[in-house]
């Protein structure tokens, strides 16, 4: 894979793209991308800059903008709190526009609950490892643990993982690993149903920053993708640094719309 290009210089050709295009489908991810990450992800604030830039690009009735992340709707509406925002959540399990089934989620539920017994009493007393139980996945956090500590949940993990047999898998994020069950399929999935929705052909950006995005970019070969941070390879065609950077390219995005 070609190394991806530095996206900030070029903003203003971006923005000439916008112009040019019959609408935007704008997707991005939470967490690294719009917010900074923190200790626990609860006290991540959205910028006020940001939060303008976003409600600027939502007024637009040429744009779609949506947020594509492992968090549920619920929690990343909280903090976004803004009107006409689209959401994808938990790896696009929910979304605003498509809700599984009953059926679906007591499958999914059936498989994670054993395995959140079998890791619960050894990961829980652990310092700096958060086990989140999201429903229909399950968050094994280890920001601030000690390596040791980090070394012995992944081990834990993988233990359960095996002993489970039932095709749960894991989702390597920022400091979290995400145990998914077979019918979470994912942020590659998840954009190619929320694009199936969308009419017309729009210029397509999506915004993300950990191996949760991988699948999207891959999923997305003629959009302007882009991964925010280095340091890892990446199927993203641009990069930007940190979040202080895509809040840039927003605003420059929202400046252009007539």
């Amino acid at each position: 894979m070609p190394p991806p290009v530095y996206l900030l210089p070029r903003l203003q050709t971006l923005a000439q793209k916008v112009r040019q295009a019959r609408g935007l489908a704008l997707l991005c991810d939470f967490d690294g991308t719009l917010v900074g990450f923190r200790l626990r992800p609860r006290s991540v604030s959205l910028n006020p800059s940001v939060r303008a830039a976003i409600r600027r690009l939502v007024r637009h009735p040429g744009v779609q903008f949506w947020i594509v992340t492992g968090r549920k709707i619920a929690d990343v509406r909280r903090h976004v709190r803004v009107r006409g925002v689209r959401y994808a959540g938990l790896h696009g399990w929910e979304t605003d526009h498509r809700q599984a089934s009953r059926r679906a989620k007591q499958a999914a539920r059936a498989l994670l609950e054993p395995f959140l017994e079998n890791i619960s009493a050894a990961l829980a007393p652990r310092r700096g490892i958060r086990i989140e139980d999201k429903g229909v996945t399950i968050g094994v956090h280890y920001r601030g643990a000690r390596p040791s500590s980090v070394g012995m949940a992944w081990r834990t993990l993988q233990a359960a993982l095996r002993s489970s047999g039932k095709g749960l898998r894991v989702i390597r994020g920022c400091r979290v690993w995400e145990v998914v069950p077979p019918q979470v399929k994912g942020k590659g999935t998840a954009v190619r149903s929320i694009l199936a929705t969308v009419h017309g052909r729009p210029l397509v950006i999506y915004i993300g920053d950990d191996t949760t995005d991988e699948s999207a970019f891959f999923s997305l070969p003629k959009a302007i993708t882009v991964k925010v941070g280095k340091g890892r390879p990446t199927r993203a065609r641009f990069f930007l640094r940190n979040p202080r950077e895509v809040a840039a390219l927003l605003s420059t995005v929202a400046r252009t719309l007539p």
